[in-house]
């Protein structure tokens, strides 16, 4: 498979998997999201939740946020949720560059305490994001739940922001940690993009890596991605790289709707190898159409 970008005069892939900052594209709810973040960490309110389906892209999301957010606010990031609570303690005075002490529990809660205080002081912020949240143990999150302790009269000191699928939600329904519910003070759910939101996302992507939409997909095939993906953003970049993957293979200055249906079924970004024998396949289909458009034609001049 020749290497589309170059192919269609990109700058860079504008479908990578992993989740860059740069490509974060302002839909109505991923706005509403970050707007629920910042208000949560500039006002100090302690617990924040933000839901969304897998691919919906709550991860760019947070590397936006985190990219844009005011030096004096300090963000320790957990991309996962699988660490047990000490290990996430360690992590959280390391970031902070704190000495470890003791290396207990209570000895590192205290450190972090004292600092928090003069974070408050200072009028600095500290912010702890865990994504993948709905993958959180609850007993992992009852520990969470006592850090929102850490406060003082009249504010939080530590911001804790939950990011996750839906599930997550019930999880924090449990009869074991409904507590920490009681303390979710802003909660906001992302929902999927709509289809004229699906083709700016698209176009927006493709912009940054020094083209667009219109440009390199005709009409019928961005509405066939559109409709396939159903707004998440996942689901279209996947179905983008695929499909520039074998229109290149194809030699396509302009992506076909016929190239869409082929790789529609595919839920996975594709191996050079498999775009290769999309590609081969449509190469070997096209005498057979050519012979059977000849046929046709001699039948009807018989006729």
């Amino acid at each position: 498979m020749a290497d589309y970008i170059p192919f269609y005069g990109l700058s860079e892939d504008p479908f990578a998997a992993r989740p860059d900052s740069r490509f974060f594209f302002p839909a109505e709810g991923h706005n509403e999201a970050l707007a629920s973040l910042l208000y949560g960490i500039n006002r100090k309110k302690g617990f924040v939740v933000i839901l969304g389906e897998a691919g919906i892209g709550k991860t760019t999301l947070i590397a936006h946020l985190i990219a844009t957010l005011d030096p004096g606010v300090k963000t320790i990031l957990f991309p996962k949720s699988d660490l047990p609570f000490p290990k996430m303690l360690e992590e959280m005075l390391l970031t902070l560059k704190l000495p470890l002490g003791l290396n207990t529990k209570g000895s590192m809660i205290h450190e972090l305490y004292h600092h928090l205080i003069r974070c408050l002081e200072r009028n600095e912020t500290v912010a702890v994001v865990i994504d993948e949240a709905e993958n959180i143990g609850l007993d992992v999150i009852e520990e969470v739940r006592l850090l929102a302790n850490l406060e003082t009269s009249t504010s939080k000191l530590l911001q804790i922001i939950l990011v996750g699928e839906p599930s997550l939600m019930d999880k924090l329904r449990s009869e074991v940690i409904r507590q920490i519910k009681q303390r979710v003070v802003i909660s906001c759910r992302i929902e999927p993009l709509s289809e004229k939101e699906s083709r700016q996302y698209i176009d927006h992507r493709l912009n940054i890596a020094g083209s667009g939409a219109a440009k390199l997909f005709t009409a019928e095939a961005l509405s066939l991605i559109c409709r396939s993906a159903r707004g998440n953003p996942l689901k279209i970049n996947t179905l983008c790289h695929n499909a520039l993957a074998v229109g290149c293979g194809r030699s396509e200055q302009q992506i076909s709707s016929s190239t869409v249906k082929k790789i529609q079924g595919e839920r996975e970004r594709l191996s050079a190898d498999k775009a290769d024998a999309i590609a081969a396949e449509f190469r070997k289909s096209r005498p057979r159409k050519m012979a059977f458009a000849a046929a046709a034609v001699a039948a009807a001049i018989a006729a």
